[in-house]
């Protein structure tokens, strides 16, 4: 959504306004504050090496920042933050930037029926906690 802000409003102003708008409207966790910072973030970066750095490093303080002040423990703001940093080298030193010539349509639907699940079990445990 806000990828779709920054590329239909042409107005500075009036998309730094909406940007903001959503940003505010997503207030009710901190995924969904953090997801259009990140989005921000890496939209910044675009195909900058050093930029990139910046954004994964920006990201996991942000990240980690969040659930460390949340619950106030250290290893749940490590918990947080070093995953996206590993990600971060994943995709910036061992990446070649194509798909895999092989299980494409696995990973596809991998992909489509991870995310949604673990949404899913994340939920279930939380409620059973």
């Amino acid at each position: 959504l806000v990828l779709l802000v920054q590329e239909k409003v042409h107005d500075r102003v009036l998309r730094g306004a909406c940007i903001v708008l959503l940003i505010c409207a997503s207030l009710f966790c901190d995924w969904a504050l953090l997801a259009p910072i990140f989005t921000l973030l890496f939209s910044w970066a675009k195909d900058t090496p050093a930029r990139k750095k910046a954004a994964f490093a920006a990201a996991a303080l942000l990240y980690g920042g969040m659930a460390g002040l949340g619950s106030g423990s250290l290893a749940d703001a490590l918990g947080c933050a070093v995953p996206v940093l590993v990600s971060g080298f994943i995709l910036l030193y061992l990446y070649n930037g194509k798909r895999a010539v092989r299980g494409r349509t696995f990973y596809k639907w991998f992909f489509y029926a991870f995310y949604p699940t673990h949404l899913l079990i994340l939920g279930l445990l939380r409620l059973l906690a």
